[in-house]
């Protein structure tokens, strides 16, 4: 093993966790690296505990920020330890040239999303039709994806969704109405979301609570199937002036419907541009690396969100999840699902979730920033949300770089035109995810 090998230089971004031995009759370090999915990678490693066996000391290292999609029983993950006793030779290709190495993988107790135990969780979709200016790529469309998200929540046992659909696409693709109907009959559910998608903070109050009318009475058939009439504002912005706000809550209550906050999200849109890149160029493996960060992402995501709030409300309350109806939603979500059941999450339906007295209470903070439910409630009790946004974004924007498809290229027009179609204007800086703010 050369030099370059031991560092960890010059090697992927996906890590394993190892070991290190030391032969002390002959001064020599050899090194074991098995990833248990199916590639072998050397990285930089820390040792963490040191025991003695036999001649020979054996540490036991773990990697810092391992990310793994998920696995079968045998795999291991990263809050897991690996125990090794192998012969004097080991190197990379000790696995298939050595018989004497046996690898015992000691579960972390503490892998749950909260130390008290499982979370519960309800699943909710937003604009299914994505953004006007902000177009689906070639073998994606709004049916597509619902179908394959909702193939998604059947694997996984998660009921009752609700997709809360803007409706400003479907002025030019009033056909694209019809994926509600299947989306409906497969058990899922559809809420108010606004017309134009335009934030609160960005007008006044009475054209946004007309452009609500307009998006309830495109959606009524289907509303009118769902067991609640939800509404939820556009980014989860609830408005920068509290009579704002309270002029839109007054008009919700006379019109029958509650609004529903989010308390977790992980930015899922922000992978989106990557996505298409990717897409666009048949870059397979920076698509495998999205799909992989995409899901590890979600799961530290929902970790520190949940953090905070059990430190707000001095328990797990019942968290609430966005996800959007994009195409890489559609291909990734059900990586997701699979992460969130691994790691303690327990899925239930939107009622459910709104029967919590945490998601009843509107947070006493009015902002004009991109600030989810949790986030308020935090920033009222002085308590931090770590790593939100998350900065891996910086990585993920990197990826497959094409000239002319940027974020501000790809998704401004569609909130610039979202602000304009109700004679508002689109304020860059309240979004923390915007390149202008993230790379402060």
């Amino acid at each position: 093993m050369d030099e370059r090998e031991v560092r960890g230089e010059g090697v992927p971004q996906p890590g394993v966790v190892g070991q290190a031995t030391q032969d002390h009759t002959r001064g020599r370090r050899h090194h074991c690296l098995q990833h248990h999915v199916d590639e072998l990678f050397a990285v930089l490693l820390e040792p963490v505990e040191e025991r003695l066996h036999g001649d020979r000391i054996v540490a036991v290292v773990v990697l810092h920020d391992v990310r793994l999609a998920p696995r079968a029983a045998t795999e291991v993950a990263p809050e897991d330890t690996v125990k090794c006793v192998h012969g004097p030779l080991c190197a990379s290709q000790h696995l298939a040239e050595s018989g004497d190495c046996h690898h015992h993988v000691v579960r972390n107790p503490m892998q749950n999303i909260s130390p008290n135990g499982p979370i519960k969780l309800a699943v909710t979709v937003d604009d299914p039709f994505m953004w006007k200016g902000a177009d689906f790529p070639p073998d994606y469309s709004p049916a597509g994806v619902a179908t394959s998200m909702a193939d998604a929540f059947a694997e996984h046992g998660v009921p009752g969704v609700y997709s809360f659909a803007s409706t400003l696409p479907t002025d030019d693709h009033p056909e694209w109405l019809e994926a509600l109907d299947s989306w409906v009959e497969r058990g899922h559910h559809v809420g108010a979301h606004t017309h134009s998608h335009s934030s609160l903070n960005w007008g006044p109050a009475d054209p946004y609570i007309d452009d609500i009318d307009r998006n309830m009475g495109i959606l009524e058939p289907w509303i009118a199937q769902a067991p609640t009439r939800y509404f939820r504002y556009a980014f989860d912005m609830w408005g920068d002036e509290q009579a704002k706000t309270d002029a839109v809550q007054l008009h919700l209550a006379r019109r029958g419907y509650v609004p529903a906050p989010i308390t977790t999200w992980f930015y899922d849109v922000q992978f989106l541009v990557s996505y298409i890149r990717t897409l666009v160029a048949g870059d397979e493996e920076g698509r495998a690396w999205i799909r992989k960060t995409f899901a590890s992402t979600a799961v530290e995501s929902l970790r520190s969100q949940a953090a905070a709030a059990r430190a707000v409300f001095g328990r797990d309350p019942v968290h609430i999840a966005l996800i959007h109806g994009t195409p890489v939603a559609g291909d990734c979500y059900g990586d997701v699902l699979a992460a969130y059941a691994e790691h303690g999450v327990e899925f239930v339906t939107l009622e459910e979730a709104m029967a919590d007295p945490a998601n009843q209470i509107v947070a006493p903070t009015v902002t004009r920033f991109f600030r989810n439910s949790t986030q308020k409630w935090a920033e009222y009790a002085g308590i931090d949300v770590e790593n939100t946004p998350p900065q891996v974004l910086h990585q993920v924007r990197e990826i497959c770089l094409i000239e002319g498809m940027d974020e501000n290229a790809v998704l401004g027009p569609a909130l610039v035109a979202a602000a304009e179609s109700v004679g508002a204007t689109f304020v860059p800086t309240d979004l923390d995810w915007s390149p202008e703010v993230l790379q402060q």
